[in-house]
């Protein structure tokens, strides 16, 4: 079933309309939980997940968010040192490389959050749940070569 067309034509559509609702509802209603958005809904569907599931991804969402938002603040901060540097008529190329590399770091150190709260959820999950998940990460891989495939009629 997980490799039936029908199945990647829906995981398709659904990764498609999950993409599109990120675009549209702010993130920090997703990290609040606010109002369960309909990306949260969709992906809670599309997986499968109980109110339990549901309720234990949005703590990890919050906590997420939480450990973040102070972080991207500071990049916020360094972004704006940075480019009064750049503005400036001989920007000091040790500071710019330093305040580069800070945010190297600290965005790093986002990605990390975010990838330990990716696990977290993935721990919530069933082997068919996880199953659901792999199907959903193919079907977005190859979102990126449909239009080729569609271009050259192969579709």
């Amino acid at each position: 079933m997980l490799n039936s067309p029908r199945f990647l034509r829906h995981i398709l559509l659904t990764t498609s309309l999950a993409l599109v609702a990120l675009a549209v509802f702010p993130t920090s209603a997703l990290a609040q939980g606010e109002d369960t958005p309909r990306v949260v809904r969709v992906v809670a569907r599309t997986l499968q997940l109980d109110e339990v599931q549901v309720q234990q991804w949005a703590d990890i969402r919050a906590t997420a968010a939480a450990a973040i938002e102070p972080l991207a603040a500071q990049v916020e901060t360094l972004q704006g040192e940075l480019e009064e540097l750049l503005a400036s008529d001989a920007p000091d190329p040790t500071a710019v490389g330093t305040l580069i590399l800070a945010i190297r770091a600290l965005r790093q150190q986002i990605r990390g959050i975010g990838a330990a709260a990716t696990e977290q959820f993935e721990a919530l999950l069933s082997e068919d749940q996880a199953g659901r998940l792999n199907a959903v990460r193919r079907a977005a891989r190859l979102q990126r070569v449909l239009p080729a495939f569609r271009a050259l009629h192969l579709l």
